[in-house]
């Protein structure tokens, strides 16, 4: 199945753009967000739009984010310094060694299933 959709041009351009329909190529207005229906091999396409969705984050979400922001940047920078003092034969040496212990452990849970 196939769909055709309006190609996507940078923010800021007031060109017009062609968007391919049943019909043929007709112009749209991209600064004032126009759309044309998306079709595919059987027609026009119908979307809905999601009534039970809700937009906010709760409190256990916004720390969750936050301790994997923090975990994360601390890897990055403890792997940076250790490679730094290493040099690229023990960042080789660590990521292999790493990389074999990582292996067993997804081996052993593979097992488990």
């Amino acid at each position: 199945m196939s769909i055709h959709a309006p190609e996507i041009l940078p923010m800021g351009t007031d060109e017009k753009k062609l968007s391919h329909t049943e019909e043929g190529y007709i112009a749209s207005d991209i600064e004032h967000g126009t759309t044309l229906p998306a079709y595919d091999q059987d027609g026009p396409l119908e979307f809905e739009e999601k009534k039970d969705l809700k937009r906010g984050l709760n409190q256990r979400t916004i720390q969750m984010i936050a301790l994997a922001g923090t975990i994360g940047t601390g890897l990055f920078l403890s792997s940076g310094k250790a490679i730094s003092r290493a040099g690229p034969l023990g960042a080789f040496l660590g990521y292999t060694f790493v990389g074999f212990l990582c292996s067993g452990v997804v081996m052993s849970i593979s097992e488990l299933r």
